[in-house]
């Protein structure tokens, strides 16, 4: 089962995926593979990390991620980039 970390550093692209999971199905524990993906992305200066979800699930991560990260996120699209900074903050809404 997985455990709301403590969020110190960058983290890793499984516990942005476990956390964006977390906070998607409110508080109840699933597999990060059954919800959404999150890869860190290679070669960037900065952490970066692309999260891909599953088209029936495009319209409820949009505008979760609109909500927690207070900027847009088109549901237009599947996939979407965020920093460490906003990876931290998907955390910090799981760990409520």
């Amino acid at each position: 089962m997985w455990r709301r970390p403590i969020v110190t550093g960058d983290p890793a692209d499984v516990e942005v995926a476990a956390a964006l999971c977390m906070v998607l199905l409110g508080g109840a524990a699933a597999s990060p593979a059954q919800c959404v993906s999150v890869s860190a992305v290679k070669g960037s200066s900065r952490p970066v990390y692309h999260i891909i979800v599953s088209q029936h699930l495009v319209a409820a991560v949009s505008r979760l991620l609109t909500t927690l990260l207070k900027r847009p996120f088109s549901s237009q699209q599947s996939g979407w980039f965020i920093d460490a900074a906003e990876a931290k903050a998907l955390l910090k809404a799981a760990r409520r």
